[in-house]
């Protein structure tokens, strides 16, 4: 039970975003009082807490619970039986290298700063119900560097109190300047009593969460049960917004509370007897976001003739509020005066009030809550977006994105349900590829309806072959010499870094078996003036990653030889910055190595090419579980995770050298380029090459075949033969 019952004005002013918290330190244990919920642990030894026996904090050990001013958020959820106010934290300062209790605080000085966050929790998502930031006083015991302050509890006295009903929550802390460190970083689950952190500091996604290991905290939360609790606005509406629109301009609402309880822990009523009735404040709803409250009404608390059957849940309402408004609210408990046998007037700080609640009226305008999600067509042909509209959205339309103006889709050919909330596509051509969104409209749309933003815009791919340069041609188009995409149109154009005459690349014999042309970049050495160094070809800004959720990058591929550079194979790249460049295929300076990846990014994939020999090389990436993988002749020969584009999307698509600016280029030829919008199959890709080369191929996507001695992709006689070679020989040692 908190012992400090708070002052109330008969108007109230306080802002909900970020307040200043105070961290103040003892060296006793604190005072534990009926409410609080309580979790004091000491570990054994270090090994409990940290990753392996006898390990303490060092380099080698960075990932087990370090957490510096540049990581992650640190947590810990907690379970409330029943409502109650959140009012202070108290958490254990311990020692560096023994991490037995709880956290370690480096750096730290008075005056230093911690973010505070309390959040409710949902499977592996916080929703962050208040934030503060809190400060280290001064004769804090702390002083910068080292171990300082070991032993001590930290007490963060909460700004604003938070009114918190039954449930699971969590509290974190994250510094910004000095380091700090929990030790017991548990990766779920997040039920009341574990300990979790975030992926990034300040995070709310727990699904990715790093830098864990199991354990768990000491902590002391202080609760107050005497003042109401669980508040509720109603009804709620999915986008966050409250109540029922009855005009253009008006809404209803209706409040509800419980009651707090009985601070008499021994007797235990649900409801404190002392309490008379509930003044009920409320803002104006002025615009500026007005948190001042002002008396509203006031409601008595009824009390069953047994104390233990009184309801502790009260309802007022419904009221008319203006629509669309931001509302400010509290309710402060009446509490009897035994000497007087009446209670204490408004104003009076033996009343107990509660913290200022915060809620938004349901608006005229209408919300697209949930967005449509791009997607491919399936074999036939068939597709469909869906939305979810706010409460007050009767209708909906469906557009297509065109150019110079967005279409109105109407019902027929390949459409239907373009006025609902679901638009069905059915045999789709490339004439219906492209982004589609929704407009949902509170009333007719036709007869003046109130509309919402449009939605996100989709897209609708058609798994399709995008690009394809044969490399067999070269024209001449207005003064520049191109080769052509025979699929899209996205021509490459031959370029020299001087613009040299005569110094483009060349068609040279290609891949024999495909009869035609391959395209030669002659950049062998950049030091001999009589050699064409600068050699490549760009078909610009060609965005082919918003084209489907996946890639296929095929080429065939003949290394001539080294020329002291990284030498760029065919990339969007603008330079070796993630932040100017998509992805890029290029060969290692000193090797036949030639990988995929970007600046900065997981998911690298790799294979080895042989000098003078063609290869058929395919990259394939998939968006969805961010999987890269590398063939080589037909051949899966390394897959990666965590790939993720660069940001640079107005990079150039070029062949034959890595930047845009015309740089590290390639000395070899390249024959058949193509790209696919979705990612090939292992299968595919295999046929691909069969196509070509014939023979066979090993599918190491499904190989599991620990009898193939032979390393032949298959079990046959061969392999029975190099068993049955070893057949009874045995190396046994019998006794004598």
């Amino acid at each position: 039970m908190r012992s400090v019952i708070v002052l109330l004005a008969c108007v109230i002013v306080m802002g909900l975003g970020a307040n200043a918290a105070t961290i103040t330190t003892q060296a006793e244990e604190p005072i534990v009082e009926d409410g609080f919920i309580v979790q004091l642990l000491t570990c054994a030894s270090d090994n409990e807490n940290i990753n392996g026996p006898g390990q303490t904090y060092s380099g080698a050990n960075d990932d087990a619970t370090y957490v510096a001013n540049d990581r992650s958020t640190q947590g810990q959820t907690f379970t409330m039986a029943s409502g109650g106010t959140l009012y202070g934290i108290w958490v254990k300062h311990v020692n560096w290298e023994d991490y037995l209790d709880n956290g370690t605080w480096y750096n730290f000085s008075d005056g230093d700063q911690i973010t505070v966050r309390i959040s409710s929790i949902s499977e592996t998502t916080l929703t962050v119900l208040s934030s503060e930031v809190a400060t280290m006083a001064a004769e804090s015991g702390f002083s910068g560097g080292g171990d300082n302050g070991t032993g001590l509890w930290l007490h963060i006295a909460l700004e604003t109190p938070v009114n918190l009903g039954a449930g699971t929550y969590a509290f974190d802390l994250t510094s910004y300047g000095p380091w700090f460190e929990m030790d017991g970083l548990e990766a779920g689950p997040y039920d009341g009593g574990e300990a979790y952190t975030t992926a990034a500091k300040e995070d709310t996604d727990l699904s990715g969460a790093s830098w864990h290991v199991t354990g768990d905290r000491t902590f002391v939360l202080e609760i107050d049960t005497a003042g109401p609790y669980n508040p509720k606005v109603m009804p709620e509406n999915p986008e966050g917004s409250v109540g029922i629109l009855i005009s253009n301009e008006e809404a209803e609402v209706t409040l509800s509370w419980m009651a707090g309880e009985d601070p008499d822990e021994e007797r235990g009523y649900p409801v404190n007897p002392d309490i008379l009735g509930h003044y009920i404040f409320l803002s104006s709803g002025n615009p500026g976001d007005d948190p001042n409250v002002h008396l509203f009404d006031y409601v008595p608390q009824v009390h069953a003739e047994d104390p233990y059957e009184t309801d502790p849940y009260n309802e007022y309402g419904p009221i008319v509020l203006s629509q669309g408004t931001v509302y400010y609210w509290q309710i402060v408990h009446e509490i009897l005066n035994h000497e007087t046998g009446e209670g204490y007037p408004l104003g009076d700080p033996n009343n107990i009030a509660g913290s200022v609640w915060k809620f938004t009226t349901i608006g005229v305008i209408p919300r697209i809550l949930v967005h449509p999600k791009s997607m491919y067509v399936d074999v036939e042909g068939n597709a469909s977006f869906s939305v979810t509209g706010s409460a007050i959205a009767t209708a909906y339309r469906w557009f297509k994105v065109g150019d110079p103006e967005d279409i109105a889709l109407t019902d027929g050919g390949p459409y239907s349900g373009t006025q609902t909330d679901t638009l069905l596509v059915t045999g789709a051509t490339l004439a219906e590829e492209g982004q589609y969104y929704c407009i949902a409209y509170n009333g007719d749309p036709d007869e003046g309806g109130t509309p919402s933003q449009p939605s996100e815009v989709a897209w609708l791919w058609i798994p399709r072959l995008l690009i394809h340069y044969p490399l067999d041609t070269v024209e001449v188009v207005q003064d520049s010499h191109i080769t052509p995409d025979i699929a899209s149109g996205f021509d490459m154009t031959l370029m020299h870094i001087n613009n040299a005459e005569g110094m483009l690349p060349s068609l040279v014999e290609g891949v024999p078996e495909l009869g035609g042309s391959g395209l030669f970049f002659n950049n062998s050495d950049r030091e001999d003036p009589n050699n064409t160094w600068g050699q490549y070809a760009t078909a610009g800004d060609v965005d082919m990653e918003e084209r489907g959720n996946a890639l296929t990058i095929s080429f065939w591929v003949q290394w001539v030889g080294n020329n002291g550079d990284w030498q760029g194979i065919i990339n969007r790249r603008g330079s070796w910055n993630n932040a100017d460049m998509m992805w890029r295929i290029d060969k290692n300076p000193t090797s036949g190595e030639i990988s995929f990846e970007r600046e900065g990014g997981a998911g690298r994939v790799a294979t080895t090419l042989v000098e003078d020999e063609w290869h058929h090389i395919t990259v394939t990436y998939d968006a969805a579980s961010l999987t890269t993988r590398m063939y080589n002749n037909g051949t899966l020969v390394a897959t990666g995770s965590g790939f993720t584009y660069g940001t640079g999307v107005n990079s150039g698509f070029k062949l034959g050298c890595n930047n845009d600016n015309g740089s590290e280029f390639f000395y070899g030829v390249l024959d058949d380029v193509k790209v696919y919008n979705y990612a090939r199959t292992t299968e595919q890709i295999a046929q691909d090459y069969l196509a070509v080369r014939g023979g066979w191929v090993c599918n190491y996507e499904l190989y599991d075949l620990p009898y193939d001695f032979n390393n032949d992709c298959i079990v046959d006689l061969a392999d029975f033969a190099i068993f049955a070679e070893k057949w009874l020989d045995s190396y046994r040692i019998y006794p004598e």
